[in-house]
């Protein structure tokens, strides 16, 4: 059901990334499935599949019918230079997704459960992601899986300023 990607499996979990980038768009999600933020996931993927960064591409892939879900986290470029001392070693999860009709059977939950086994053996302490507030899906799995909402992040456009 779950499997640690390869190299190989780079086009596919990319395909399945630039699907999760366009429906968090949707959410209102930061990111945007451009060249460059696919750059980036490239990146952090052939970083976490070639051993150079702790992380995991978890792919979900049902009997016969090749990947249909994707799990992303672990270290982050340049981040995590201060490690409060409460989280110990943190990693960053990217997110989760499952194609639409693979959803409501609890395979994000399981996928989530998956993960943090994985992060646990990997050394990590905590896992920090955030799920937009609109996804009340993605909310209701992290919840499931004993997740805990930490803060509230609040998005300020500079220049648009309603204070003088």
């Amino acid at each position: 059901m779950f499997r640690e990607a390869t190299a190989a499996d780079r086009g596919e979990f990319l395909t399945l990334w630039t699907e999760f980038l366009k429906e968090t768009e949707g959410f209102g999600g930061a990111h945007t499935p451009d060249r460059e933020t696919l750059g980036d996931v490239r990146a952090l993927f052939d970083a976490y599949v070639g051993g150079s960064r702790f992380g995991m591409c978890t792919l979900y892939e049902p009997e016969g019918l090749g990947p249909q879900g994707a799990g992303f986290c672990g270290e982050g470029w340049g981040v995590g230079a201060i490690r409060p001392q409460k989280w110990g070693r943190v990693a960053w999860g990217w997110g989760i997704y499952i194609r639409p009709e693979f959803r409501r059977q609890q395979v994000a939950h399981k996928l989530h459960i998956h993960i943090a086994r994985g992060l646990k053996d990997l050394g990590f302490d905590t896992v920090v992601g955030n799920m937009l507030v609109g996804n009340e899906a993605a909310i209701q799995s992290a919840l499931g899986a004993d997740w805990r909402p930490h803060s509230i992040t609040h998005i300020i456009p500079l220049g648009d300023w309603k204070y003088e």
